[in-house]
């Protein structure tokens, strides 16, 4: 189910880097809302713009994360760079509302107990999102409507069957789980058919 979820995330990231690239714009991370003490359930809304800067991710100011090595049943579906590392992951967390909100997963070339959270050799494998915590290119995120989805992806790179939604963009995919035609959850990651 967790790789359903990606492919709003990845559709967001390649349309963000030639909106990002046009405007000169190289920040990675924006609140685009305001967490008042008064509300645990007000979240903070970052904006990632692509390509994904796990470094950038890992060091937001409200995150907190777990670390860990994917089993091997988990990496099927991802892009494996090297021969020689592993697949890890972060839990998201927000650590202000206490919410587990998504989990980002990464190819490293370290040794298992030589992995670090300050590595600077990890790479993006994909991103998934249960929560609306992050948002996307500044659009994508948890909670959008599906229209809106639709008209940010493009009808023609839009496929649903079922509550399933999928698209393709360059060198990403994006997996989208719709109910109420409202994104519940999305998953984003590098494509292994890229030529």
């Amino acid at each position: 189910m967790k790789c359903f979820f990606s492919i709003s995330i990845f559709i967001s990231l390649l349309s963000c880097q030639n909106s990002a690239t046009e405007s000169g714009n190289k920040e990675l991370f924006r609140s685009d809302s305001i967490l008042t003490t008064t509300s645990i359930d007000t979240l903070i809304n970052e904006n990632i713009l692509e390509p994904i800067n796990i470094k950038s991710i890992k060091t937001l100011d409200f995150l907190t994360t777990t670390s860990g090595v994917l089993p091997i049943s988990e990496t099927r579906n991802l892009c494996k760079p090297d021969t020689n590392g592993f697949f890890g992951f972060y839990s998201l967390i927000n650590g202000k509302t206490h919410k587990y909100f998504g989990i980002l997963k990464i190819f490293t070339s370290d040794l298992p107990k030589n992995w670090r959270d300050d590595s600077n050799n990890e790479t993006f494998a994909a991103i998934e999102l249960f929560g609306d915590d992050i948002t996307l290119c500044e659009e994508i995120k948890v909670g959008m409507s599906e229209d809106r989805l639709k008209q940010f992806v493009g009808k023609s790179n839009y496929i649903k069957k079922g509550q399933l939604a999928y698209s393709n963009f360059g060198e990403y995919e994006g997996f989208f789980i719709i109910e109420d035609e409202k994104v519940k959850s999305l998953e984003v990651r590098f494509s292994c058919d890229v030529n």
